[in-house]
């Protein structure tokens, strides 16, 4: 059975469930601790429609957007098309979903933390 649990406009987000995976998927762990400040961590995206892309950074800081939520800075590049594509650290364990990319002097990236 297939089913949406949960929508969010805002975000921009779904929970989805599935009742089995497709056979050539792979489930990815998430994190039950927080990141720290400066870990290694990969973006998995599929930016644009291109082939899957992954890209390298770390973590930085914990940003609170007020009225909104909060969002995990990260060094890895978002690019229109990445948001929605899993963070994950060195062992693998998905740390957030890769939400915006600020255009700025300081080049931000923001995703959305995972919280257990």
């Amino acid at each position: 059975m297939q089913a949406v649990l949960a929508t969010s406009e805002e975000t921009d987000l779904a929970l989805l469930r599935i009742k089995q995976p497709c056979p050539n998927s792979a489930v990815l762990q998430m994190v039950t601790v927080p990141p720290a400040e400066g870990e290694s961590v990969m973006l998995v995206s599929n930016p644009q429609g291109s082939r899957w892309k992954v890209t390298r950074g770390n973590v930085g800081m914990l940003w609170e957007f007020a009225g909104i939520s909060t969002r995990l800075q990260i060094t890895a590049a978002i690019r229109p098309g990445s948001s929605g594509g899993p963070v994950v650290n060195e062992r693998g364990q998905v740390i957030g979903i890769a939400a915006l990319h600020a255009n700025s002097a300081d080049d931000l990236n923001f995703a959305f933390p995972f919280k257990a």
